[in-house]
């Protein structure tokens, strides 16, 4: 009888234990999630420069770890559009209970651009980690020498 009160009591411990580790990794997730978010939305996030010169918009983008081939870029006559495919990696591990998973995901991120531009002209490097995308104006500044007098 004792027996059989323990195996029960396990049992219903088993399952709390479960309980607890799947609500812990939703509220987990959850605040990742908002995080993520807030940083991506963020105009003033760091890693992002945008420069001109009287011809173009140079925009550059800190990508460190990511390879080309997981950036997806589109450019307007206004802002660029970076989407970039990556494999994420999450473990909890405690005295009894470990957690971990692995999965793909997206982060996205719009760049309002200062002026408009040609997008069909834009280039694009990937280098040491830094994404440089340099796009034609639309209208260029025309830079005229004044004598002073």
């Amino acid at each position: 009888m004792h027996r059989m009160k323990h195996k029960e009591h396990m049992e219903e411990m088993k399952c709390l234990m479960e309980d607890m580790v799947k609500d812990t990794a939703r509220t987990l997730n959850h605040v990742r999630c908002n995080m993520e978010e807030s940083l991506v939305n963020h105009d003033l996030m760091p890693g992002k420069m945008i420069s001109e010169t009287p011809e173009t918009v140079v925009v550059e983008l800190l990508m460190p770890g990511i390879k080309k081939e997981n950036i997806d870029l589109n450019v307007s006559e206004s802002e660029i559009m970076v989407e970039v495919t990556m494999d994420m990696e999450s473990s909890l591990k405690g005295g009894f209970i470990s957690y971990s998973e692995k999965r793909s995901g997206t982060i996205k991120r719009k760049v309002s651009l200062p002026q408009k531009v040609i997008p069909k002209e834009a280039k694009a490097k990937l280098e040491k980690g830094i994404l440089k995308i340099e796009i034609p104006k639309l209208e260029k500044d025309e830079l005229v020498n004044v004598a002073i007098n």
